[in-house]
């Protein structure tokens, strides 16, 4: 899939997340499905496209991106 093309209204936003007290819990395969299954749920809420995104055993880090002018009211506070 081709990166989109950014206009001067939109942005990439880069996220990173951590654990608490850093605990390894993405080592676990079951975890990392849980996570990666509510970021897909708020991204099918929100509309954002999801660029990219790795899920390390303590955190994670993901690009979100979505028009700026179709959805005004969208923050990554929100996402």
């Amino acid at each position: 899939m081709p990166l989109p093309k950014f206009k001067k209204l939109s942005y990439a936003h880069f996220v990173t997340a951590k654990t608490y007290k850093n605990q390894p819990f993405f080592k676990d395969y079951k975890y990392c499905q849980i996570l990666f299954n509510n970021i897909k749920s708020y991204q099918n809420k929100f509309g954002f496209n999801l660029i990219a995104w790795v899920i390390m055993p303590t955190h994670l880090h993901m690009i979100a991106w979505w028009e700026i002018d179709e959805k005004k009211d969208l923050t990554i506070s929100k996402v």
